[in-house]
């Protein structure tokens, strides 16, 4: 295809008097470069290459003298000012735009209303013509006006009236005729161009305006449209396709690539490329609210509107972007986890800051810091100064003041410094405008410049050279040798221009609004700019995306179809397999159809040794990094503690096993250490020998381990005061009972050294009501099943040695019926209830849970038990949330049980027992030799939720 680009600039682009108008900025400074090249110049003049918004500013100044054009800021401006006119007034300005019944929420509204500002101009000229046409063909086209028609009239007129008022005007609204003044305009690729049609007539009747259509392009079979079944695919076949035409001699600053959705396929398509070390350049902006370093003013605005919630102040603190001053950052979020500042709040219409009642009495009887309680004051002053400034100027200096007491500028990488410098710029703008507009002035300066920050793209200035990555449509039409065009999908590369989208489907029928869809003009720009070379743009589809399936773009259907055919031709079976070069080995920069060479594909079928599959020919310098690093482990290494013993290799560590994990010099076994050996040997030896917890990094509110404690304490002093005066559970004294363990639960959490902080007090006194009704619940269970036992053994805790290890446990309950002196095991749950089949030995004798069997082997065979020798009929789990007891081992005989029960009869629990004392001797046996070894049938989901995952790192090893 021929370029007009090209051509139009060998035949103007030495003229003084004619300017090439593109669609878009990239592609005029682009197509600008090149004009040095094709037309032998050394100079252009800068305005050679305008944007097309650019040319319409140019045009409409001209016939607006004395005006300035309208900005979105002051837009913005504008909307919020009428929702706070149409808030304050008397009868609301507005009915169908901010609907009556949210007016006084108006402010939401503003920024729809101010972005549908530039589209009146259109509304009022095709609601005219749609006027005129009913005076004389009568009433059909369009129905009388309705409220949305009155507000956008109000609209139209106020805003005229703003814009008059401050000498400004809005360019969209423009429509002049153009003065011939000797300048001749190109515009190209109107078809492009979102809103050219509502200057066309103007531009057509101009003597000075040529216009440069887009070329056809019809897809045929040099198009080059590739059809892949999933995205990684397209992306690994984009990036093999730039490796070969590096390797021909190409520049990576001559090749692009357009990606729709690129902030969803962006960091995949750059990591492909830096695994092939092909350098590039991602030409996509961010928003400056959105950027990592930008986000330091969000988040003081989260802070102060948060009133200072544990949260926000860590978020802004521990920001490794913020170069922070003082370490005191840090020591009030320790501050905060360890005294539970979880969030202010207010007491009889008064605020209470946390922070400071922290400060007052500080948790566990540390002494309060001044130096943080200090630093806490003048951070918290800096902070509202900046939200709550009264003007733009004002929060401009409490931010200089800020920056100049809090922050470290020369601790900022330079582009992160870069980013803020572009904030703050933003911040001297708005407040140059307030002297002229403070009429229309914001009521929260800081809240506005945050949210404008979130609106504002920022694309860093270019500094390294590499492969140009664009957001699809930003680059069509640029003058790039090698350009890839990945998804080029329905659901992705469709451009479809709506007018007056803020209307109904109806009124914009009657208003003759179309949709216009540009979708070819973008394929046919892609396809007819590039220079020197007969390929042209490369166009890709992957029938999976990363958000789902995709469809081929109708444009391309005919040769979406041929490749799909392809797929069972040689070269996709090699693309598959992996086989074969497929690349050129000619001189020429040509374009490989499908190349293979791929030595990251090659190295995996090698080590899966697939059938065929060789070691690759060439690797990457990222390979040979991890193939040293891999031959680095050989025999002479350090065995890991996964797949060896210790033994007695670790001399250091046996003594420190032995002096916490052994009691009178034998292993001591417990139900909770037998839970976490039977599942993972090496999470065991992570959570209980090398004591590694996992870090508490938020002010937390009670959780289930401190409502468990505050239920066995309790729970143990109801029935103990049961037992002192009744001697024995009465039924009929269960409403007095339930009496004491209220008043008991509500002393409970009051002594409760769990919990402390200033929201210790109201917190665990509301617990306190819960505390008793899961009591209440257990008095209930009783009285219908264990009326008349006295509730003998409470809290007890149980230890003797047997067989060459040391048991140890606490059993919270055990009753006993004094008629025959049977027994009941009792076991309290507030949390998760262990069900019955965890407790039982399962297909492979293992037991899930242990405690029901441990109890009863304690209770039992202890010694010092006062049932040493005894059989306990009964163990049972206390559920405290349901208010019922799950009976685990039941003798239905010694305590009936209404319906049918699922219970193990105490003589078939043998086995579960045997389990649980096999297990303990494996479990000893393993801490003498020092075996923390992963078990080999461990399920890959149990490690994936670990949290030693990061530690043991059995996920992220290499294994061939």
């Amino acid at each position: 295809m021929h370029n007009p680009v090209e051509e139009l600039l060998k035949a103007e682009g030495t003229k003084d008097d004619s300017v090439l108008v593109f669609p878009s900025d990239i592609a005029a400074a682009l197509w600008l470069e090149e004009a040095l090249d094709i037309t032998g110049k050394t100079t252009l003049p800068a305005g050679k290459c305008i944007a097309w918004d650019r040319f319409k500013e140019k045009a409409m100044q001209k016939t607006v003298a004395g005006k300035s054009p309208v900005s979105g800021v002051l837009r913005k401006l504008y909307a919020l000012d009428l929702a706070a006119r149409n808030r304050k007034a008397a009868e609301p300005l507005l009915s169908s735009l901010i609907p009556k019944q949210h007016a006084q929420d108006g402010d939401v509204f503003a920024a729809w209303i101010s972005r549908l500002l530039p589209q009146l101009g259109l509304w009022q000229s095709r609601a005219q013509k749609a006027a005129e046409f009913r005076i004389a063909h009568g009433p059909a086209p369009l129905a009388n006006a309705d409220a949305e028609d009155t507000d956008l009239a109000f609209l139209v007129s106020d805003y005229g009236r703003f814009l008059d008022d401050h000498s400004l005007f809005e360019p969209a609204w423009q429509r002049p005729p153009l003065a011939d003044e000797g300048i001749r305009y190109f515009i190209l690729f109107p078809e492009a161009i979102e809103d050219f049609d509502e200057y066309a007539a103007i531009l057509a009747s101009a003597p000075c305006i040529t216009q440069v259509p887009v070329p056809p392009f019809a897809p045929d079979e040099n198009t080059i449209f590739d059809v892949f079944s999933n995205a990684r695919d397209e992306l690994r076949s984009c990036a093999l396709r730039i490796e070969h035409l590096v390797s021909q001699g190409v520049p990576c600053e001559r090749i692009a690539i357009s990606v729709p959705e690129i902030a969803t396929i962006g960091p995949y398509l750059l990591r492909e490329l830096s695994l092939r070390g092909i350098p590039a350049e991602y030409r996509a902006g961010t928003k400056l609210g959105e950027h990592p370093a930008g986000r330091l003013f969000g988040l003081i605005s989260a802070c102060v509107s948060g009133n200072f919630a544990f949260s926000a102040v860590k978020a802004l603190l521990l920001n490794r972007l913020i170069p922070w001053k003082h370490r005191e950052a840090e020591y009030l979020v320790d501050f905060g986890i360890r005294n539970h500042c979880v969030t202010s709040w207010n007491e009889n219409g008064t605020a209470v800051d946390i922070w400071e009642e922290a400060f007052k009495a500080p948790a566990k009887g540390e002494q309060g810091d001044p130096r943080i309680r200090d630093w806490y004051r003048k951070f918290r002053k800096a902070l509202s100064a900046m939200a709550n400034a009264r003007s733009f100027a004002a929060a401009r200096t409490a931010y200089i003041l800020f920056r100049q007491d809090f922050l470290d500028p020369s601790r900022l990488d330079p582009a992160d410094d870069a980013v803020v410098a572009r904030c703050v710029e933003e911040l001297n703008a708005l407040a140059a405008l307030e002297d002229e507009y403070r009429a229309v002035m914001p009521p929260s300066p800081w809240a506005f410049f945050v949210e404008k920050l979130g609106e504002t793209t920022y694309v860093p200035q270019r500094i390294a050279r590499g492969v140009s990555v664009f957001p699809y449509r930003v680059a069509a039409g640029t003058p790039y040798p090698w350009h890839f065009v990945l998804d080029a999908s329905m659901e992705h590369a469709s451009v479809v221009y709506r007018q007056l989208p803020f209307l109904g489907e109806d009124k914009r029928e009657r208003l003759r609004a179309w949709d216009i869809d540009a979708s070819g003009s973008f394929f046919s720009l892609y396809r007819c700019s590039p220079r020197n070379t007969g390929e042209g743009a490369v166009f890709s589809v992957s029938e999976r995306g990363f958000s789902g399936y995709c469809t081929p773009h109708s444009y391309f259907m005919h040769q979406a179809g041929q490749e799909k055919a392809s797929e069972s031709g040689e070269s996709r079976k090699d693309a598959e397999s992996g086989e074969g070069s497929g690349a050129d080995d000619s001189s020429e920069a040509g374009m490989p159809r499908f190349p293979l060479d791929d030595p990251y594909r090659a190295e995996r079928l090698w080590l899966s040794r697939a059938e065929g599959s060789s070691f690759p020919n060439r690797l990457y310098p990222a390979q040979k990094d991890g193939f040293r690093a891999w031959t680095a482990f050989g025999p002479d290494t350090e065995p890991s503690y996964l797949e060896t013993p210790y033994s007695g290799s670790a001399p250091l560590l046996a003594e420190a096993i032995e002096a916490w994990q052994y009691t009178n010099g034998l292993p001591r076994v417990t139900a909770t250490a037998l839970g976490a050996f039977a599942l993972c040997n090496a999470k065991w030896f992570l959570a209980s020998v090398l004591r590694i917890q996992k870090e508490t990094s938020d002010a937390e509110l009670p959780n289930e381990r401190n409502l468990g404690l505050l239920y066995h304490s309790a729970l143990s002093e109801t029935y103990a005061r049961i037992r002192e005066r009744d001697g024995r559970f009465v039924a009929a004294n269960a409403a007095e009972y339930k009496a004491w363990a209220a008043g008991i639960a509500e002393n409970a959490t009051a002594d409760s050294a769990e919990f402390r902080g200033p929201l210790a007090a109201p917190l665990l006194s509301a617990l306190s009501k819960r505390v008793a009704d899961g009591i209440a619940g257990i008095i209930d269970a009783d009285a219908q099943l264990l009326d008349g036992w006295i509730p003998e053994l409470l809290e007890k805790k149980v230890s003797f040695e047997h067989e060459g290890m040391s048991f140890y446990g606490v059993i919270d309950r055990i009753s006993r019926r004094p008629s025959d002196n049977e027994l009941v095991l009792i076991d309290y749950k507030s949390g998760r209830v262990p069900a019955k089949k965890d407790c039982i030995p399962g297909e492979d004798g293992s037991l899930g849970d242990f405690q029901i069997p441990m109890y009863l082997f304690l209770a039992e065979h202890d010694p010092k038990s006062p049932y040493a020798g005894a059989r306990i009929a009964g163990a049972w789990f206390g559920n405290l949330k349901a208010a019922k007891y799950d009976m685990i081992v039941n003798d239905p005989e010694t305590v009936p049980v209404e319906g049918r029960s699922t219970s193990v009869p105490r003589a078939g629990f043998a086995h579960a027992e045997e389990a649980c004392i096999d297990a303990a001797k494996a479990f000893a046996e393993a801490v003498r030799s020092l075996d923390f070894t992963r078990p080999e049938a461990l399920a890959w989901s149990e490690c994936a939720n670990c949290d030693f995952r990061k530690i043991c790192r059995y996920l992220y090893a290499v294994r061939p």
